[in-house]
């Protein structure tokens, strides 16, 4: 028995802004997409409304009844900008924001359903990144589906029931919260670093991360160790799988110049290739580097390079524990 509940489980949100309003036969709704992979699972629902902003309490108290009786909780959040809920949508064009948390009840609805017990697994629909830390730490599985289009929740359904090892990574950073800045991942060094007082100074989702069904070992970096400016530099890295199922990675490659005379990003991402690998099996990926990689744009605005020694890194996101490293210098 799954429940499937939440403003976004059964609306035309997935398709985002700047689209008209369609024929049912045009799109499939999370809703659709679990019923249609549901086989011999019972699918329930409760409707709490489309609007984000008037979740009332009478819905939630009867999400929650229903859900002490189910085996799984599928609840779909997030934003509305679908352009023909004009006065009411949320996000999209002209709907900035002055913070990135959930409207509002949304986040009470899951509190609630999180007191039956049962395992519950949250959906986001939303077209920009949302403040979500307390889900975060409390549901037992976020999906961050953006406004995946027509047959997203289909897309989405495929995932939740295992017929699809997800294999997405993020293009962004999420903070933690709104004034978390900065927060992006290239930013420059600078010896005047502290941490917030008041809070986790880490993201809540780093560019680049994203989990699996599996799991990825990354090892021997390998690059030469000294080059002349000009030449390509080939990096190789072994990733494996390790996990039980087999599965996509995003092998993503990164690079910081240590020392310069203008102020270098800690990271830059200047590769990455989506790999298939087996259960257990390990391939080897090349990455060839070409000289603009190495070089910048001075004060004066002309772009020039300074021999030195590089930091070449590789992993699964942008942070520092999923990475491994290897240094390279560049000569003139």
């Amino acid at each position: 028995n799954i429940l499937v509940v939440g403003p976004n489980m059964d609306n035309q949100s997935i398709m985002g802004d700047w689209v008209f309003e369609q024929p049912r036969a045009n799109y499939r709704t999370l809703l659709d997409g679990m019923k249609s992979l549901a086989g011999t699972s019972k699918i329930h629902a409760v409707d709490v409304g489309w609007n984000l902003r008037q979740i009332n309490s009478d819905s939630i108290a009867k999400s929650v009844k229903l859900a002490a009786n189910m085996d799984l909780i599928v609840v779909a959040l997030g934003e509305d900008s679908f352009r023909q809920h004009w006065k009411d949508k949320t996000a999209g064009e002209n709907r900035d924001r002055m913070d990135l948390n959930l409207w509002g009840k949304q986040q009470y609805l899951v509190e609630e359903l999180k007191k039956t017990g049962k395992p519950i697994v949250v959906v986001l629909i939303n077209g920009r990144p949302l403040t979500t830390p307390w889900l975060d730490e409390n549901a037992d599985a976020v999906l961050e589906a953006w406004e995946p289009g027509s047959f997203g929740g289909q897309a989405v359904a495929e995932v939740i029931f295992g017929k699809v090892n997800p294999s997405g990574k993020l293009p962004i950073t999420i903070p933690r919260h709104v004034g978390q800045v900065p927060i992006y991942y290239y930013q420059k060094p600078s010896q005047y670093s502290h941490p917030f007082i008041d809070g986790n100074k880490d993201p809540l989702y780093a560019f680049g991360y994203g989990l699996s069904y599996t799991n990825f070992k990354y090892s021997n970096l390998n690059c030469e160790k000294e080059i002349k400016y000009g030449d390509s530099l080939k990096v190789t890295v072994e990733v494996q799988n390790t996990g039980e199922l087999d599965g996509e990675e995003v092998v993503q490659l990164y690079l910081r110049d240590d020392f310069s005379l203008v102020t270098r990003p800690v990271k830059l991402l200047v590769g990455f290739e989506r790999v298939l690998l087996k259960r257990g099996e390990k391939k080897s990926i090349s990455f060839t580097l070409g000289k603009d990689v190495f070089g910048f744009y001075d004060s004066k605005g002309k772009y020039t390079f300074e021999p030195g020694t590089f930091t070449v890194m590789a992993g699964g996101s942008s942070l520092n524990k999923d990475q491994i490293f290897q240094k390279v210098e560049v000569k003139q």
